[in-house]
């Protein structure tokens, strides 16, 4: 048999990632989970139970804006990815000693900005922060399908960075040979080169920014992801066929709503 690094790699990632999925109980125990702040322990509950995610909800955003901001994105997120995506990547995690978390903070916009961080991944931390603003900018918050799908795209990434790492190149070639903009991706997109290429102008910022914002337009249905004629096509079918190695349980989650 022929040697292959890469298939090794996949082959021991996915074994452990079955091994520690007997980490997750049927049942969420509150003494084995100290909820931070104002969680709410149903909403906790069931995302633990479901996804294997803890979440954390200090401010309570969730419940007191439970009517103008749903859980119901969240929820709606996360069952696009699948639980069995979502757990699998929460034993990569465990895996490494750390636990996947979303964490719903209230933030602060500086003073004379234009923009708002809407969300981040703490690779670190292992846990995605939601941001909402509560200085009457109502609208403005991460509890949002794009953003949180968004961000599972780095916690994807991180989980298999080797794995991902292997694939670097090929994304190169799809894109032509551009190998990403950096700080000045806005200006690099104005030149309007990359159409078909790119799902966003963020996504040429760097390489973990094109696989996030491809998760993105998985979750918001947009982008140039279903012609099969630009090169953002065969980036996602690439990123699919990479993650059914990964995870052969979940058929890759978020991308069976790619493959309909």
């Amino acid at each position: 048999m022929k040697w292959c690094p890469r298939f090794f790699l996949v082959s021991l990632i996915c074994l452990w990632s079955a091994v520690c999925g007997v980490a997750y109980a049927a049942t969420f125990e509150r003494a084995s989970y100290e909820l931070a702040g104002n969680t709410d322990y149903e909403q906790a509950r069931h995302i633990y139970t479901n996804y294997g995610i803890l979440l954390e909800d200090e401010a309570g955003f969730l419940t007191t804006y439970a009517k103008e901001y749903s859980i119901d994105y969240l929820y709606y997120t996360l069952e696009l990815f699948s639980g069995d995506y979502l757990k699998g990547l929460s034993s990569a995690y465990r895996s490494i000693g750390k636990v996947l978390t979303i964490c719903v903070l209230a933030a602060e916009r500086q003073s004379g900005s234009t923009t708002a961080m809407l969300g981040q991944f703490d690779v670190d931390a292992a846990a995605i922060y939601l941001y909402f603003y509560d200085n009457g900018e109502t609208g403005v918050h991460g509890v949002r399908p794009g953003v949180i799908g968004h961000e599972l795209g780095h916690v994807t990434y991180y989980a298999f960075i080797e794995v991902f790492n292997s694939i670097h190149g090929a994304f190169v070639e799809y894109n032509d040979g551009y190998a990403y903009a950096g700080d000045d991706w806005l200006s690099a997109w104005d030149t309007g080169l990359h159409s078909g290429t790119f799902a966003e102008p963020y996504s040429m910022k760097n390489y973990g920014e094109d696989i996030a914002t491809i998760f993105e337009s998985l979750v918001c249905g947009a982008g140039s992801l279903w012609d099969d004629e630009a090169p953002l096509y065969y980036k996602a079918v690439l990123l699919r066929d990479t993650l059914n190695e990964c995870l052969p349980d979940s058929r890759a989650g978020i991308f069976q709503r790619f493959e309909s």
